[in-house]
């Protein structure tokens, strides 16, 4: 039989035994001219494939539906088609392509035939569990974005280099747990089907490489350039992800590494991450009207250092506005780690022509607002309005406290939000017979725009001029005791649609000078003191804070907030031996959050770890000897690499931004005893 006759019997005989005979010999001398696209390949009327946009479809099964036999046969029959879609669509090359090289077409032929075989033994399978071929609608997917393909280069591009590409992990994954649900004779089906893939695959790179322009681009780079859309790199990754396969297929290391990594929504618009950690610098500059503060260097640099961790809470259909793409060595260690990373952007012009889901900044603001609708992208979703200014004020924490009778008690003297200079020093003076005091600006963050005044010392003219100025920009100021402060906890909730639904309880670190320097993890009571533990568990903090946070979320949805939200606490001691109390609103945070990031990262570490999710300044790192984060990293990985249990971090050193681009800030996961005794000299001032 001709090549072009086997090709045609393939796409145009709507008999399925037909399309399965697979002829003794092939010959390739009657090529013709190139064949226009038909709409649709001839099929019986049980495959026919149903018109674009309709509604007949069938669900994949969940992998705890696979003891059923029925099931089973249900993920075969999404096989088998997919395999019958790839001998047509081969055989559409074929015919539209006859001044290919016969090299090529007769390679092409081979696989055709092996799909043939694929299609048989998942044919015979099916009935063998009870399903025939047909039985449940057939999806077109793979028809619409390839049946015109252009040339036989980008052919190969979307079929060997990204289908079947895919196929390698797929079939892979469901050999390994058929096996496991002791479905030997599935499991040796798909293992032969993985096998050929695999040859498969290799011939779509001997001519991906023979064909690709001569520029000097690398095969990744080459293939991310004429991989056409809809379809991207990340159609060409399954469940699970093979290197060895593609190495076997010819993939150079740099290809497998980089797909490896690489993250693109598949199916619903992404929503968009974006990290503007002045918020409330915005949302000051919103009341009063006048134009925010330029960012310090050391600001922007952090904003730099830091957009990435927005990836922890974004999902893998998502997308991250980044400064500097993340490298890949970096990627790789956090997807070895278990965690299911998005795409990273560096600016709009990536993600023009996408309908994209919502814009989802660290922050509500106008300012965001602004961002996002400058951006001119197409949004699925309105770009949220800016909230009441006045939720991100301390102030207004603090009046919420003192409404509902969330301050603590057991100390002479309480807290007092005070709107002009007289009323600050008397509220001082009055507190300072009992110890220090703190002043604090409505708005600042990470300690920063709070002061300490001294019993010894009593108010200086230095700060009485910061008071002076912190009222007239800001309006007024939070006074009250310096409480000792020995354990600091945040719970993360979600406020939509007048609702609240808490996400999770995290505790907290901070220096002495109240600043945030990161997160406990796994072991989230570890190191405190027995009594506090046991008032922990006896005082029922957790529930003390869960009451605090129904307030909370009612409060803000009254004010018409809609979005996350952080509830700071403390725990701090009290006058007697043993004695501690829990100041359980501290204040409000009507954004994301670090305790958010760290939920995410706690969720990769195991519960039995003692485990620390660390911020250091590069600049303590440099004082310590290291020339950058990127040498520090390495050092630290290499004497403390990464030990899994359960598939979750037990010990180990793991960075969570780029040590490679990192400007000020480090931010790293330390678990274990001896990882963490390296990191001493982090806890000191």
């Amino acid at each position: 039989m001709d090549i072009a006759d086997f090709a045609r019997q393939l796409l145009f005989q709507s008999d399925l035994a037909l399309k399965l005979q697979t002829p003794a010999t092939l010959t390739d001398e009657r090529r013709g001219h190139g064949i226009d696209v038909p709409k649709a390949p001839a099929r019986c009327q049980a495959l026919t494939l149903k018109p674009r946009g309709s509604s007949q479809q069938t669900p994949f099964p969940s992998l705890r539906d696979l003891e059923d036999p029925t099931k089973r046969a249900l993920v075969l029959h999404f096989f088998a088609n997919h395999e019958l879609l790839a001998m047509e669509l081969m055989a559409l090359a074929l015919l539209r392509f006859p001044e290919a090289p016969a090299k090529f077409r007769r390679g092409l032929a081979a696989v055709i035939m092996e799909e043939q075989q694929h299609l048989r033994l998942y044919k015979q399978r099916m009935e063998d569990l009870g399903m025939g071929f047909g039985a449940v609608p057939v999806n077109r997917f793979f028809w619409d974005v390839m049946a015109d393909t252009p040339s036989p280069l980008i052919f190969i591009t979307q079929m060997a280099l990204t289908l079947e590409q895919a196929n390698l992990d797929y079939s892979k994954h469901f050999l390994n747990l058929f096996r496991q649900l002791g479905d030997t004779v599935t499991a040796d089906i798909l293992d032969v089907v993985y096998q050929d893939e695999t040859s498969h695959v290799a011939h779509g790179v001997t001519w991906f490489n023979a064909w690709r322009p001569s520029d000097g681009s690398s095969d990744w780079q080459a293939y991310s350039k004429l991989l056409p859309p809809p379809l991207t790199p990340a159609r060409a990754k399954g469940i699970g992800f093979h290197p060895e396969a593609r190495r076997s297929a010819g993939l150079s290391a740099e290809f497998i590494q980089e797909l490896q990594v690489y993250a693109h929504s598949k199916g619903r618009p992404p929503n968009v991450y974006w990290f503007n950690p002045g918020c409330e610098d915005e949302a000051w500059a919103g009341i009063t009207g006048q134009a925010a503060r330029p960012e310090a260097k050391a600001v922007q640099q952090i904003r730099a250092d830091l957009a990435g961790l927005m990836a922890f809470v974004a999902t893998p259909q998502d997308v991250v506005l980044v400064q500097t793409r993340p490298q890949v060595e970096f990627l790789a260690g956090l997807q070895q780690l278990g965690f299911a990373l998005p795409q990273f952007a560096l600016d709009a012009r990536e993600l023009r022509g996408r309908l994209l889901g919502r814009f989802v900044p660290w922050g509500q603001s106008a300012a965001a607002q602004d961002f996002a609708q400058g951006m001119d992208l197409q949004w699925q979703t309105d770009i949220a309005a800016a909230p009441d200014g006045r939720l991100f004020a301390k102030t207004w924490s603090k009046e919420l406290s003192l409404e509902a009778g969330f301050e603590p008690g057991g100390m002479r003297g309480g807290s007092s939000v005070c709107r002009d200079l007289v009323a600050t020093e008397q509220t001082i003076e009055a507190l300072l017979p009992h110890g220090t005091v703190v002043v604090k600006a409505p708005y600042g963050t990470a300690g920063r725009g709070m002061l300490r005044v001294l019993a010894k010392d009593g108010v200086t003219t230095e700060q009485r001029r910061w008071f002076t100025g912190v009222l007239t920009r800001q309006g007024a100021l939070i006074v009250e005791p310096w409480r000792q402060r020995v354990a600091d906890f945040s719970l993360q909730i979600n406020v939509a649609n007048g609702e609240r639904a808490e996400v999770g309880l995290t505790r907290f670190i901070t220096n002495d000078r109240g600043q945030y320097t990161g997160h406990i993890l796994g072991r989230k009571l570890d190191g405190l003191d027995p009594d506090l533990v046991r008032a922990y568990s006896e005082g029922d903090f957790p529930g003390i804070m869960s009451r605090v946070a129904r307030t909370v979320g009612d409060k803000l949805a009254a004010a018409g907030y809609s979005g996350p939200a952080g509830i700071d606490a403390l725990v701090y001691r009290g006058q007697g031996q043993g004695s501690y109390h829990l100041y359980p609103l501290v204040e409000v945070n009507p954004r994301l959050t670090m305790g958010r990031v760290a939920i995410a990262l706690d969720r990769r570490v195991h519960a039995a770890a003692k485990c620390r999710w660390l911020h250091l300044p590069l600049e303590r790192i440099r004082r310590r000897g290291w020339a950058d984060g990127l040498t520090f990293t390495r050092a630290m990985q290499s004497a403390h690499p990464c030990q899994l249990r359960s598939g979750l971090l037990e010990s180990g050193v793991m960075p969570t931004n780029d040590p490679a681009s990192a400007q000020a800030m480090l931010t790293m996961l330390v678990a274990g005893e001896a990882a963490l005794n390296e990191f001493v000299w982090t806890l000191l001032p």
